[in-house]
């Protein structure tokens, strides 16, 4: 399950919505189900002889990895063409193929968009009966039906992000001893203020337990996607507004550094509690909480200098 614009999705569901634009969109569409085999084409519009092929990764890639990986699988679905060509001409009947399209959340890098003009001089080559001669391939990422994913998703009771907050968490690039060393330089700052707090073994208790949450977080947030999707997707919206809140508090915040960090985290526990109490309990939004004031530390969106 990747976490995009338009919603969450894996390759099932991300074909099941892709099968209700295309039906909803284009008149004279028909659903190609990939039983017995995958044919290289999930659908196509008997009219215009317009093909649909459609996939989503399985996971987050770096920019370079998900070229590759689109890369080799738009390769491999136009192969799909020619290994299934018998099969395809008793399907398509009269309908000749003009256009294939790869239908994917995210485009990445444009390199994509060069490598489908290469496989369409190659299948303009093969000669295939149900094709035209001039048929182009081309790639779509999510931007060309986001006006009826989101209609869809509007019925079927989902609330789609409009205002373009990532439904991601910021990746963690840096080495962990960068992390370690930014929580133990705010653990001494944060007790500056107490008397008699800056002995060591306080020291050392407070960076425990936040270093123990920092690495606990992400964790929590994958347990989250897994066992509910939707949920998570309000969850790290709702956190990654409020991180902006919290940099621009940094910047203005005149009190001691323990009392902005306490009046950040009670301030985004009660956000919690009001947005998402129909999905979690206190005791869950308690260890949100705690764990995400952990991570903004760590990569210093919360910083005291």
């Amino acid at each position: 399950m990747i976490s995009t614009q338009y919603g969450q999705f894996d390759g099932p569901s991300w074909e099941r919505m892709c099968q209700h634009v295309f039906a909803r969109k284009y008149s004279g569409y028909q659903r190609l189900p990939a039983s017995p085999g995958d044919y290289g084409i999930e659908g196509y519009t008997k009219p215009e002889g317009w093909a649909f092929q459609c996939y989503c990764p399985e996971k987050h890639y770096t920019q370079p990895e998900l070229y590759e990986h689109l890369r080799d699988k738009l390769t491999k679905d136009v192969g799909k063409l020619r290994k299934n060509a018998h099969h395809l001409i008793k399907f398509l009947g009269s309908t000749t193929l003009t256009r294939w399209i790869f239908v994917t959340p995210e485009i990445g890098n444009h390199s994509l968009l060069a490598h489908a003009q290469v496989k369409e001089a190659e299948l303009r080559s093969w000669g295939l009966g149900f094709v035209d001669p001039a048929i182009t391939v081309e790639v779509q990422g999510g931007e060309f039906y986001a006006q009826e994913i989101h209609q869809i998703r509007t019925q079927a009771g989902e609330r789609p992000a409009l205002d373009g907050v990532p439904i991601v968490l910021p990746p963690l690039n840096a080495p962990q001893s960068v992390y370690e060393a930014n929580i133990l330089r705010k653990s001494r700052l944060r007790l500056s203020g107490k008397r008699d707090a800056l002995q060591d073994s306080h020291i050392d208790s407070l960076y425990s337990m936040t270093l123990t949450s920092f690495v606990q977080c992400d964790e929590h947030f994958r347990r989250i996607e897994e066992q509910a999707p939707t949920v998570h997707q309000r969850l790290v919206r709702l956190v990654n507004e409020f991180e902006a809140f919290v940099v621009e508090t940094c910047m203005f915040f005149k009190g001691e550094p323990e009392e902005m960090t306490m009046a950040l985290r009670q301030n985004l526990e009660q956000r919690l509690l009001h947005d998402l109490s129909d999905a979690f309990d206190g005791a869950e939004i308690l260890a949100i909480t705690r764990r995400i004031v952990a991570r903004w530390l760590a990569i210093c969106s919360l910083d005291y200098e």
